[in-house]
This record gives C-alpha cells, structure tokens and sequence, in this order.
C-alpha cells in the first residue's frame, strides 16, 4: 500500500513553516518593489505611466510561464530544489533592474524574476500540504498568505523608498537582489520534503488535463483571475494615484503600510477560521461583494485618513481571500496532484495580474486621470462572484 504522506505530521512542520513563509515572501518583496518607486524610476528611465505598468506586466509573464512546470517540477522532485532554484533567479533577475540601461534590458529582468516567483507558489502549496494534515491547513495556508495579504507590500513601502533615499532606486534594488540570494542559500539549506515517496509520473500534459477536468478547480481560477487583477492592480497603483492627489511619497508609502498591516493581521485568522466554516464559497462571495463599493470608495476619498481607512478595509477582505484558494485547491485537488494543481490554477490566477495594470496604466494615460481605474477595479470584483458561482462546495474525496 502506497504510504499516506499526511498520516504522520512533521514534528517540526512550524518551525519549517516559518521558511516557507519567507521564501513565498520574497516573491511578493520583488513584485511590489518597483511601485514605490515608480515616479523616481520611471523619470530615469524617461517612460510613461503606461510602460511603467509594463514592469508590473513583465514580472507577471514570467510568473504564469513558471507556475505550471513549478508546480509540476515540485510534485515530481519535490519542494527544495524548486525553491531554492526558483529563489535564485527571483535573485538575479531583481538584481538586474538596478544595472538596467534602459527600458528593455528591465523588462526582461522583470521577466527573469516572475519565472522564479512563480516557479514558488506551486512548490510552497505543495510543501505545506505534505507537512501539515488537513485540520491545520486552514492556518498554515493563512499564515502563509500573509505575504501577498500584506508583508510583502508593507516591506518594499517601508525599505525601497528608505533605500533609493539613502542610495539610489538602482542601488535599492541590487540590495533587495542579495537579499533574496540569501534566502536561496537558507532554502537549499532548510527545505525537507518526502522526494522519493511523492515523485510524480504525469506528463506536462496529462498533468494540465486532468487538473483542468475538475470543474471546481477551473470555477475557483477563474474567480481567483479577477481576485489577483484587483489585489495586483489596487498595489500597483495606489502609491502612484495618492501621489497624483498632492500627497508625498512618504505618505503614499504609509497609507499602503496601513494596507499591509490590515491584510497581516487578518490572514492568519481568516484561514483558521475558514477551515471550519462549512461553505469557504459563500464566504468567498460575501467578501467580494463588500470589497466592490470599498473599492469604489478609495477613488472618491483624498483625505490621508480616509484613505488610510479605506486601503485598510481593502486589507482586510483581500486578506481574507487569500487564504481560500490554496484552501480550496487542496480541497478539490487530491493529494497526489497539489503541486500541479496549484501551478495551473496560478498560471490562470496570475493572468488577470498580467493585463490588470497594463490596462490601468494605458486609462491612466488616455484620461490623464485615474478616475476609469476605479470603475475598472470594482467591475472585476463583480466578475469574480460571477466564476465562482458555478463552483460546487464538494470536497475531493
């Protein structure tokens, strides 16, 4: 009899989860580094709004190429390997944009670091299934989901403007470059995953097939394709917008720590709580239709204290949505499938961060405003609700 990987917990799984929280981490600490300092940056590199959107665009092709062989690769040697691999190239991909000549020679380095970024999400998804049983995924996932829900907005708002004042954005970047490196080198160092037990025999296609046969798993990714256009788009391009309203950078930067803060403190709790609640659909559906007119809302608001409010608020619910899908993929997957699940149903999460803040940026520049923006962002929320309404609470036996 095959053994079950979840029969006997690590003993030491939190205190190996605390890695893997970091290591998904560094991918949100690079992602979000250019935003704060995009009106520094962008005047350098003598581009417009539109293609500074493009380097929130770049990041995330790379990102969708790597989240299916990420998940696959992960499944197959499991979770060391991939991440630290994955954190290596997060690493020279970051550095690179700091010794960018121009605006091709960063695109392509935005590139190079979301085919590591998203080479993680797949493996941590899978590693933190393999070392927690059922009942403690719900905390584990939340915990985890801190970083895209907040730390990894809160440190790029709080150390690349810090940096790029102390030194330059170029030099700021480099720094975050060596920081990830580290990480690799404690990846390599600390990863432990049951290789040979969990080696997957899938080929890249017939793994994508049978994922994309569960009806349930397409329904969430869809929904989760227009979660991740919001969250993407509300962080691309709320330093800039509360910068345009005659607002500071160093203000723009706390308003947003104020978002993260909010998505920190809520994850956690909402992943614990979800895992006992009987339907994480409804739940999904309620946040997303409270989010719609908070999202509105932060468009109308100019006031630093209301803005603080209304970027906490959007904390708080994103906060709370993270933590469901990796909880529902590990509900509708089937343990044998996490990795590749997690890595298809990124590829079409992370699409919707692919167009979202090209398409801000191009109404940013057409209108000369950001007023489309906040009809655009509510509108996909809205849409959200609309996937994930066909999505069956059924759990895979």
């Amino acid at each position: 009899m095959e053994q079950d990987l979840f029969a006997k917990p690590h003993p030491l799984r939190w205190w190996l989860h605390i890695g893997a929280v970091l290591y998904y981490t560094m991918g949100f600490m690079v992602r979000f580094a250019w935003p704060p300092l995009i009106p520094v940056a962008s005047a350098d590199l003598g581009i417009g709004m539109s293609s500074a959107g493009l380097y929130m665009s770049a990041f995330y092709i790379g990102y969708v190429i790597s989240q299916i062989p990420g998940g696959m690769l992960g499944d197959r040697f499991g979770a060391r390997v991939v991440i630290g691999a994955a954190l290596l190239l997060e690493a020279a991909g970051t550095f690179g944009v700091g010794l960018s000549p121009d605006f091709w020679v960063g695109f392509a380095c935005r590139v190079l670091t979301g085919l590591g970024a998203g080479a993680v999400y797949g493996s941590c998804v899978r590693y933190i299934t393999v070392l927690f049983p059922p009942k403690e995924r719900g905390l584990a996932f939340g915990l985890m989901m801190m970083a895209p829900a907040g730390v990894g907005v809160i440190l790029p708002n709080v150390l690349m403007p810090w940096l790029s004042a102390m030194l330059t954005w170029r030099e700021a970047f480099q720094v975050m470059g060596v920081v990830v490196f580290l990480a690799a080198g404690l990846a390599f160092l600390l990863v432990r995953d049951t290789v040979e037990e969990t080696r997957q025999k899938q080929s890249f296609v017939s793994g994508i097939a049978l994922v994309l046969r569960n009806r349930n798993l397409v329904f969430m990714a869809l929904a989760g394709f227009w979660v991740m256009w919001v969250m993407v788009c509300f962080v691309s391009w709320s330093n800039t917008y509360i910068k345009s309203l005659g607002h500071s950078m160093e203000i723009a930067g706390m308003v947003m720590i104020v978002y993260g803060l909010a998505g920190v403190a809520i994850s956690p709790i909402g992943g614990a709580i979800l895992q006992k609640v009987p339907s994480p659909k409804k739940c999904f559906i309620l946040i997303l239709l409270v989010l719609t007119p908070i999202l509105w809302l932060f468009g109308q608001v100019q006031s630093v204290p209301l803005l603080c409010v209304m970027a906490g608020t959007v904390g708080l619910l994103l906060g709370l949505l993270n933590p469901i899908m990796p909880l529902l993929t590990s509900r509708f997957a089937g343990k044998e499938l996490m990795g590749t699940a997690s890595g298809v149903t990124g590829c079409i999460f992370q699409a919707g961060a692919i167009i979202g803040p090209w398409l801000v940026g191009m109404s940013v520049d057409i209108t000369g405003s950001f007023g489309v923006a906040w009809i655009i962002l509510p509108a996909a929320a809205l849409a959200g609700v609309l996937c994930i309404l066909p999505m069956s609470d059924q759990q895979q036996k």
